[in-house]
């Protein structure tokens, strides 16, 4: 097995393993209003998107999400070449 195989298959157990104990806490140890396991999340998403104005707040989440990225880009380029044209910076 290669190492990047060898990678991708500790990622993901890792991510299984901490999903297992997420739900076994949640399960038999936490308290139900305080954390859901996530099989009951994951089952609740049918429910959930089936509301018309869960898909619009999605999109509009997305528009948002979207325009502040563009504007950090934006932003953080123009801050990062003001500070890297100065001598003072260069030292």
């Amino acid at each position: 097995m290669s190492r990047r195989a060898k990678v991708l298959v500790t990622r993901i157990a890792i991510i299984v393993a901490l999903l297992a104990i997420w739900e076994i806490l949640a399960r038999f140890f936490v308290d139900k209003t305080f954390i859901s396991p996530p099989s009951v999340v994951v089952m609740s998403y049918g429910r959930l998107f089936s509301h018309a104005g869960i898909a619009n707040a999605m999109l509009t989440l997305l528009v948002e999400l979207g325009c502040a990225f563009c504007l950090a880009v934006v932003i953080g380029t123009a801050i990062a070449l003001a500070i890297a044209s100065t001598d003072f910076s260069r030292r």
